[in-house]
């Protein structure tokens, strides 16, 4: 049984909003999933890729577990990631988190957006399949395609007009589910 206490007033959230997995993939540990450089070869390795895919996906799995345990039938709102540039970009705190991995596998920028394609294309998939079963109560947020080239601010985060870009998508799926409270 949740314990009430730790919720405002008791009263126990209207929805669980997620940014997940991502970390899983993006960084250091990217390199593992790619094939090296050479003609007639993919850069995405499918077999290590499904791997960090069915993590993962284990990890929303338990997330819903845990949702039914502590707060049952609130619905959690997820969202794919957008089609990012490996171009090296990033803040002085962190990253970069896609383009040494390309480099060190042996692809270039015009590839490795490629591969970054085809990757959060099966992640959004992954998404989707969880988001087919009604037992999750899970709504994919839908957010490929919705940045330009001048929204990224780095190689995975966009500028604050970006994130503006993004949450507005957050806001349509939270008022198609909650209809006169948003």
């Amino acid at each position: 049984m949740p314990d009430k206490a730790n919720w405002l007033n008791g009263i126990g959230p209207d929805a669980i909003l997620i940014s997940g997995g991502g970390d899983d993939i993006a960084g250091n540990q990217f390199c593992i999933f790619l094939n090296y450089a050479a003609p007639g070869v993919d850069g995405l390795n499918p077999s290590r890729f499904q791997g960090v895919l069915d993590m993962v996906e284990a990890s929303y799995n338990d997330m819903f577990a845990f949702r039914d345990k502590n707060a049952p039938g609130v619905p959690i709102f997820g969202h794919c990631y957008d089609f990012p540039v490996p171009n090296g970009a990033h803040p002085l705190c962190a990253g970069p988190w896609l383009l040494p991995s390309l480099n060190f596998a042996g692809w270039n920028t015009a590839q490795g957006t490629a591969i970054l394609h085809q990757a959060l294309l099966s992640f959004r998939a992954m998404l989707a399949g969880l988001a087919g079963d009604p037992k999750n109560l899970f709504t994919l947020v839908d957010t490929q395609g919705t940045l330009d080239a001048a929204d990224w601010a780095n190689e995975l985060h966009p500028f604050p007009a970006g994130f503006k870009k993004i949450a507005a998508k957050f806001v349509d799926a939270l008022q198609a589910r909650f209809p006169g409270r948003i």
